[in-house]
């Protein structure tokens, strides 16, 4: 018989980090069909991993900013998305929805506000920008005519679709799912 020491085997496990929330802004609503525009809206998409409460982030168009108060419950689950708008009456006309959250005047209490600015989303062109309740840009969408290309935007503005008959009015800007 051999005397043998106690074999000790070392396991590392590769260290795991859940990803940060991704939200983006998934689709926008910019140049609608109805006069004065209170049906626009924007819809943000939660692609991580984990829940997104909105406390404190912001939506900023063509100068004007929204900011989630920071009382505000509202949170978008993972592979989930969330309407704002600035009519909720006018939005439900059009979508057949209602939408979760408005900017600019009270016209729903049901629906929760922002706090700022009425944002504005120019037809021509223009910049909306998505920001964390500490500053950090997340997402961007130029397009239209916008000449001047923001940081978090690569190449050219968006252009509608423009084939055929088809106008501007009423279309709905939608991210590429790729």
């Amino acid at each position: 018989f051999y005397a043998t020491a106690p074999l000790t085997t070392t396991l590392y496990l590769p260290l795991v980090q859940q990803p940060a929330p991704q939200l983006l802004i998934a689709a926008a609503h910019i140049d609608s069909t109805i006069s004065g525009e209170g049906d626009e809206a924007l819809w943000f998409w939660n692609n991580g991993a984990a829940a997104v409460p909105l406390a404190g982030w912001q939506i900023t168009g063509n100068g004007r900013a929204a900011t989630f108060p920071t009382t505000n419950t509202l949170t978008i689950p993972p592979a989930a998305g969330l309407w704002c708008t600035a009519d909720p009456t006018l939005f439900r006309r059009t979508f057949g929805l209602a939408p979760d959250c408005e900017w600019g005047a009270d016209d729903d209490p049901t629906v929760p506000n922002l706090s700022g600015s009425v944002l504005s989303l120019v037809n021509g062109g223009g910049v909306i920008q998505l920001r964390t309740p500490d500053g950090e840009l997340i997402d961007v969408l130029a397009y239209g005519n916008e000449g001047e290309i923001p940081v978090g935007w690569r190449g050219q503005a968006a252009q509608l679709y423009s084939r055929g008959a088809i106008g501007s009015a009423g279309q709905v800007w939608r991210r590429k799912p790729d």
